[in-house]
């Protein structure tokens, strides 16, 4: 126990000889960081120790928008894995994985393809993908249940494959693409593990957490495709054609940082979007008063519409329930926790304690969205929480995701807009009915990053 000795004077949580606060097999990861959270009330700050390395621990809301926007220039590295020697980094998600003057440069240069505006000119691409998918679903109506992560995946990894790379692929068919094939090994859980239990080790040997066939397969697909385009001076509406055009008067976007970057949309615009909009699916059928509601304004605007008319950009944005829903969601699927490394030495406002360079200073998500101070009876789903009277009272620190400041996910506008076409499609054509056991009170699996692995519901066709 004398490694954990470092900062002993600081408020904690007596640390495990090995896990120290972070235990990998025994807890879910949102209870480990909403339970630290919880024994630290009272205190501005705190430590917890990840295996055997000394993070700071973030509960004052002053102090967290210090670190992620006023100070930003103190904590300009993202911190999700331990700090590596200078010289010995590697980077696993091209843009996220950036640090530095390189990673400002490309930042303000993809940040304009990530634009509502821009993401308007994808929504036709959208309303595709989720009419499909009500086709889809349409068919098991008949069906005992279905599951929720598994169609939802089709959604998104359709979206990503139009709006991301200009593929028209079919993730609906009877025969599995290989493309959705692929997309199902984007992780390595060895590896995973790996780096949760020995970080320096994977760090020494460059273990990567995305799998290997994975790498190889959408690297070789990205290369072949940004040579053809370049070979023939192709132009297309895709985050993929961004890239490249970014990649011609910068040369940090170099084809790895281009291909890496690619692998980050796959990772969060397909596995963390779909788990996501699976516990708002799942409160949407627990809680039927709210799937009703949502579904009449939903009618309200098909009904002005002309006979096959679309939804548009417009219509996703003024339907103000729908965002009120889909917030809501967000806040009862938080991520547990986001990151930042102390890039230079900081001393905490109103305390003599100075972060020391390259210490990790942790936000913890999950324990903000479920405060009772800031969020009264959190665990109830309840979308008036984000009504226009009720909105300005939130501090977009206490709900924040995507996270907050210039580090925030890039991602946000898409899976925004994603998520709302496909759920207008969804309950305009379907409703969502409870299958088995499920209590107001999702109950998140051990081993699911957010919510649960899986969820088993009925499917009805509206009559309209």
């Amino acid at each position: 126990m004398e490694t954990f000795k470092k900062w002993s004077h600081l408020p904690g949580v007596k640390p495990h000889w090995f896990w120290g606060n972070r235990p990998v097999f025994s807890k879910n990861i949102k209870d480990i960081y909403v339970e630290h959270y919880k024994a630290l009330e009272g205190h501005r700050f705190g430590l917890f120790w990840s295996m055997n390395e000394a993070c700071i621990f973030l509960m004052d809301r002053e102090l967290i928008k210090r670190v992620q926007v006023t100070d930003f220039d103190h904590f300009t590295d993202f911190g999700f894995n331990t700090p590596q020697p200078e010289g010995k980094e590697y980077n696993q998600f091209g843009l996220a994985d950036l640090k530095g003057e390189p990673w400002r440069k490309l930042k303000r240069a993809i940040t304009p393809s990530f634009s509502t505006p821009r993401l308007k000119k994808n929504v036709s691409s959208m309303n595709e993908c989720a009419k499909k998918l009500v086709g889809y679903l349409d068919a098991r109506t008949s069906k005992e249940s279905v599951e929720v992560i598994e169609f939802t995946k089709k959604y998104y990894l359709s979206c990503i494959a139009s709006i991301g790379f200009g593929f028209n692929i079919d993730c609906f068919g009877v025969q599995e693409s290989t493309f959705e094939k692929h997309a199902k090994t984007v992780f390595n859980i060895s590896n995973f593990l790996l780096a949760e239990l020995f970080p320096n080790v994977a760090a020494f040997f460059k273990v990567s957490i995305i799998d290997r066939n994975f790498s190889k397969y959408l690297s070789k697909l990205c290369r072949d495709v940004v040579k053809q385009r370049k070979d023939q001076n192709l132009q297309y509406n895709d985050m993929l054609n961004n890239l490249i055009e970014v990649s011609k008067d910068y040369p940090e976007m170099t084809d790895e940082i281009m291909y890496k970057t690619c692998v980050q949309f796959f990772s969060d615009g397909y596995e963390s979007a779909s788990l996501v909009f699976g516990v708002l699916v799942y409160y949407l059928t627990v809680y039927p008063e709210v799937q009703e509601r949502l579904q009449e304004e939903i009618d309200e605007v098909f009904d002005g519409k002309a006979d096959g008319e679309e939804i548009d950009q417009d219509d996703v944005t003024n339907m103000k329930y729908l965002d009120q829903v889909v917030n809501e969601g967000q806040r009862l699927a938080p991520f547990a926790m986001t990151a930042r490394t102390c890039t230079k030495e900081w001393k905490i406002p109103g305390d003599s304690f100075v972060v020391p360079k390259n210490t990790r200073v942790i936000i913890p998500i999950g324990g903000l969205h479920l405060d009772e101070k800031y969020w009264p009876d959190p665990l109830v789903f309840d979308p008036e929480r984000f009504s226009s009277e009720n909105k300005s009272n939130i501090d977009s620190i206490t709900f924040q995701t995507f996270g907050s400041g210039p580090r925030q996910c890039l991602g946000k506008n898409l899976y925004m807009v994603e998520t709302k076409v496909m759920l207008i499609h969804l309950l305009r054509n379907l409703s969502f009915k409870p299958f088995g056991d499920m209590p107001k009170l999702l109950q998140w699996d051990m081993e699911a990053f957010i919510g649960k692995t899986k969820y088993d519901i009925k499917v009805e066709r509206r009559q309209l």
